[in-house]
């Protein structure tokens, strides 16, 4: 296991590296998600995998000794948070038309973010995001999400058939859920 989501928030793409090393060059990546984390209420302890002394390390100093994230800190954050997901293979703006929309009684826009997230991830084939649509599907009793589902349409509102994107998010998240 690696730190932080299984590495995903350890591992960003370079220009969200590179505004968080820009603001903070001394701290780690990982440090950011567990200073975050340490930001929000309510939140007691954080759990992080560790393969590595110097992760362990990392994350014991980034708990016993960074303060509360500041303003420009939570900015570059920010900043990093939407290059990060700019990169991903559906990208924000594109998951936004599918708001409203229903794909087998699961939400369109749901069904790609948990496919977006699922490859922005170290090893893409682990990720908690897989089972979203699954558990959608079992949630409305269709035990059996491999068996043959009815066909579905999506027409955007611009009138383009959204339909592939929407059918391709969902095969892959079948095929790899666990």
């Amino acid at each position: 296991m690696e730190s932080v989501k299984g590495g995903a928030l350890a591992k960003l793409n370079e220009e969200a590296e590179s505004i968080l090393k820009a603001a903070a060059p001394d701290r780690s990546i990982a440090s950011w998600a567990m200073r975050f984390l340490k930001d929000l209420d309510g939140v007691i302890a954080c759990l992080s995998g560790m393969s590595s002394y110097e992760q362990t390390v990392d994350n014991i100093d980034t708990m016993k000794n960074a303060g509360p994230l500041s303003d420009a800190e939570k900015e570059a954050l920010r900043k990093a948070l939407l290059s990060f997901r700019n990169s991903a293979v559906v990208k924000p703006e594109t998951i936004e038309k599918y708001k409203g929309f229903t794909w087998h009684s699961a939400s369109a826009s749901g069904i790609l973010e948990a496919y977006a997230n699922c490859l922005l991830q170290p090893n893409p084939y682990f990720a908690a995001e897989h089972n979203y649509y699954s558990n959608v599907l079992l949630e409305n009793g269709n035990i059996d999400m491999r068996g043959e589902l009815p066909e579905e349409k999506i027409v955007l509102a611009d009138g383009t058939d959204g339909s592939r994107l929407v059918r391709d998010a969902e095969k892959w998240l079948i095929e790899h859920s666990f």
